[in-house]
């Protein structure tokens, strides 16, 4: 049975206190990779249905402090499922006052399913959206490859072209048929 990304979605919210703040008063950066762990673990144990384990956390990304008294969301939902291994997109926002939420941390976790003897598990397969065309691969202006039909993650806008400089080289990606264009 195909499970969607909200099945397996989680939210987790912490007001900082002096137990979470390092010697800057800041959040130690270790409390906040254990509740990103956390959140991950969540994710990956609705999507499975089983006991999870942490592999890897594949990028953390710190982009700006939280301090004393502010208000952490944690908001986890499933990326990628393979055969028995997930990825798990944890991102971290301080709550303003105000309602505002700015992103102070982005976080990439790969978690494996495990059955009752604690080994590797095969997992069920995520629906992302509608099928939406094909994916062309763009280097400086070549087309290099063209995919199978890709799919959108539901709540993205269709006709995005994403794009890249590295190394010097230009990279685009995109994706469309006669029918339809989609985010890849």
């Amino acid at each position: 049975m195909d499970k969607k990304v909200s099945d397996s979605y989680t939210e987790q919210v912490h007001v900082l206190t002096m137990g979470t703040l390092n010697g800057y008063n800041r959040l130690f950066g270790g409390k906040l990779m254990a509740w990103i762990d956390e959140v991950a673990a969540v994710v990956a144990r609705r999507h499975s249905s089983s006991n999870v384990t942490t592999a890897s956390i594949d990028n953390l990304e710190f982009k700006k402090a939280a301090y004393a008294n502010d208000t952490l969301v944690l908001k986890g939902k499933i990326t990628y499922a393979g055969t028995t291994s997930m990825e798990i997109n944890v991102k971290t926002y301080v709550e303003k006052l105000t309602g505002e939420n700015i992103l102070i941390n982005n976080a990439y976790v790969i978690m494996v399913a495990l059955d009752e003897d604690e080994k590797p598990k095969k997992i069920c397969a995520f629906r992302l959206g509608k099928p939406c065309g094909l994916l062309h691969i763009i280097v400086n202006g070549q087309k290099i490859t063209e995919t199978k039909p890709v799919v959108y993650p539901q709540g993205f806008e269709k006709n995005v072209r994403l794009s890249a400089v590295t190394n010097n080289m230009q990279i685009e990606a995109y994706g469309n048929d006669s029918k339809s264009s989609c985010v890849v």
